[in-house]
């Protein structure tokens, strides 16, 4: 993997992050919209400007999904380039990993002797 490489991914992932957190502050403040809407009735004085509020909620949320959905579909995009241009001995394959084992074994024989 190049640096550039490296860098598109870490990129990518940032983006993500960002509007994942962006969509999260969004449901939340839609859930707060619906918690004080649904207490009201039709002829309170607050009803009309927390059914604004709640409608601009459900529309932030969607627009959050929407944006969120395009920054994982971009890593993931570059995720796949990056992987079709790794060599095979590039990629590790945990399940062949025999590294740990040895050091199970030394810290149960530092444990007997203890």
């Amino acid at each position: 993997m190049t640096p550039r490489d490296s860098i598109a991914i870490a990129t990518a992932a940032l983006k993500w992050a960002a509007a994942h957190e962006r969509r999260r502050a969004a449901t939340a403040e839609k859930r707060r919209a619906d918690a004080a809407h649904r207490d009201l009735s039709v002829w309170s004085p607050d009803y009309w400007p927390t059914a604004r509020r709640q409608s601009a909620a459900d529309e932030a949320v969607s627009i959050a999904r929407r944006r969120e959905r395009k920054a994982v579909s971009a890593l993931v995009k570059v995720c796949e380039e990056v992987r079709g241009s790794l060599l095979d001995a590039d990629i590790a394959d945990p399940a062949s990993s025999t590294s740990r084992a040895p050091v199970l074994e030394l810290s149960a024989s530092f444990q007997q002797e203890a």
